[in-house]
């Protein structure tokens, strides 16, 4: 596995992990499966519904509670 990081963008990488938490946290806490294809369900449904800034917001938000 490579691990370099070649021209990330430090606030895209960001936003990808703040998707990642609300998604895992979301599908964590309700009766569906995580499978692949509720993953993308999820994502899909936080961008329409929410867009990027919103879900780093919320993500810090859900973060800052589990602590």
């Amino acid at each position: 596995m490579n691990t370099e990081n070649k021209n990330v963008d430090p606030n895209e990488l960001a936003i990808i992990t703040a998707y990642a938490q609300m998604v895992f946290f979301t599908l964590q806490h309700s009766a569906t499966e995580i499978t692949p294809k509720s993953i993308k369900n999820e994502v899909k449904m936080f961008y329409e519904k929410f867009g990027n800034h919103e879900v780093k917001r919320l993500a810090n938000i859900i973060i800052k509670e589990k602590k």
